[in-house]
């Protein structure tokens, strides 16, 4: 692939760093999935961490272009807040005002990382989806609602919505009619399987499924290959 690094101006006038990667193999324009990821990591986890990783090239080699920004505070974007870890603003409860905004600003320039990929030759902008993983995940199911143009949503180890949250990803999920995979494990801290099963449930859309495995937040090496069939599926890149 011919990665590429962006910047674009969202609302407020963030400046959103990104990394846009685009096949080499087959012709163009291509399908893409903006890629969210979760709390306290950055765009580069999608590259340097498997088995996130392999999500990223396992896209690639089926003629998917990726596209993966850093959401606000996270990665290049620390310095809006003070270099800490964005974790101590959700799970130490000392900032929760600066985390109800990370979530809202996040969800803005993930919206406005969709517009930017509508400017782009190369990427056909009637074929994307998003995946996110854990705080990504619950950004990808506020946006299978707010942009309903998507092909597809993929929700990695979602927590459950009895933690402090400052939206409601169930009442996001009760509404989206898009196709959605959810990925989880039967072990994890941040939710149950009662709750996953509970999500699936509420989703209105047609075509859903829940994927379980024995495993905690960190779901196990072969979660990639089965989040990558199922987003090649429903973008049609098979013969890409």
């Amino acid at each position: 692939a011919v990665i590429e690094k962006v910047v674009f101006t969202s609302t407020n006038n963030e400046r959103v760093p990104a990394y846009l990667a685009v096949p080499t193999a087959g012709k163009g324009p291509y399908p893409c999935v903006l890629l969210v990821h979760g709390l306290n990591s950055s765009k580069d986890w999608w590259w340097d961490r498997e088995p996130a990783s392999d999500l990223t090239n396992g896209l690639l080699e089926a003629g998917i272009a990726v596209f993966a920004i850093d959401l606000r505070y996270h990665g290049e974007r620390s310095a809006a807040n003070d270099y800490q870890s964005p974790m101590y603003l959700t799970f130490e409860n000392t900032l929760f005002v600066r985390s109800r905004d990370m979530s809202i600003q996040s969800t803005i320039d993930c919206r406005r990382a969709l517009d930017y990929l509508a400017t782009r030759a190369d990427v056909d902008s009637s074929r994307v989806a998003v995946a996110g993983y854990s705080l990504g995940g619950m950004i990808a199911l506020y946006l299978s609602v707010l942009e309903p143009g998507l092909n597809a949503v993929v929700g990695c180890a979602v927590p459950s919505h009895q933690q402090l949250l400052p939206a409601d990803h169930y009442n996001f999920a009760a509404r989206t009619e898009l196709p959605t995979l959810l990925l989880a494990g039967s072990a994890d801290w941040h939710s149950s399987p009662e709750d996953a099963r509970t999500l699936l449930e509420l989703m209105p859309s047609p075509t859903k499924d829940l994927v379980l495995y024995d495993s905690g937040h960190q779901l196990p090496a072969e979660y990639p290959a089965v989040a990558v069939k199922w987003l090649a599926h429903h973008l049609d890149a098979g013969d890409e």
